[in-house]
């Protein structure tokens, strides 16, 4: 096993989107379970005002958009891993997207746009492993995504093995199936208008 081995992780939508897939399955699940109840309640809402505008014969308009709203928060319902991930994309400083780390023999050298922090690995709280990345949870309660696929002088196996030997844990197995992106194509009209296409 190399004495040192380095990485580096893209902080893109699909890793934001399995991070907080992590976070909720291991270390905090009420931020989830809160972000699908209030799209639940959004969808219900829309669908009844959708339901109660059909009812009284509302421009088909009104209707159409109350039925829309619905499907855009029952998607986010089914799909809130996806929903947070985005959300926490769009809020972070884009100058930290890239991260690069160095694995050395007592510490892990954190290094982006905004300087370098190290990080012993004796602060290791628990270590967490995905078919794509491994999570290194401190006691202080950061964590730390390490990407198997950008690993230099090895592969993610070396990886595994460092982390486990020099955080003296047994890597914890996940199984996170990112859903196929939809690629959702309908058309409708409204009166007096021609066929439109939403993507």
């Amino acid at each position: 096993m190399a004495l040192k081995l380095s990485t580096y992780t893209m902080y893109d939508t699909d890793c934001l989107e399995e991070l907080q897939w992590v976070v909720s399955k291991t270390i905090d699940p009420s931020v989830a379970r809160k972000e699908r109840l209030v799209g639940l309640v959004w969808c219900v809402c829309a669908f009844v005002a959708s339901f109660i505008a059909l009812r009284k014969n509302g421009h088909p308009a009104l209707v159409a958009f109350f039925f829309v709203v619905g499907l855009f928060f029952g998607a986010r319902v089914l799909n809130v891993y996806r929903s947070m991930g985005k959300k926490s994309w769009m809020d972070m400083d884009k100058s930290v997207v890239r991260n690069d780390y160095l694995l050395d023999k007592s510490h892990i050298v954190a290094t982006n746009a905004k300087g370098s922090a190290r990080y012993p690995y004796s602060q290791c709280f628990r270590l967490l492993e995905t078919d794509e990345r491994c999570y290194v949870i401190l006691k202080d309660g950061q964590g730390i995504v390490l990407d198997k696929a950008h690993v230099s002088s090895g592969d993610g196996a070396d990886l595994v093995s460092l982390l486990e030997s020099r955080c003296g844990k047994k890597a914890e197995k996940l199984s996170y199936r990112h859903l196929p992106r939809p690629d959702f194509h309908f058309d409708f009209k409204l009166p007096g208008s021609g066929p439109r296409r939403l993507k």
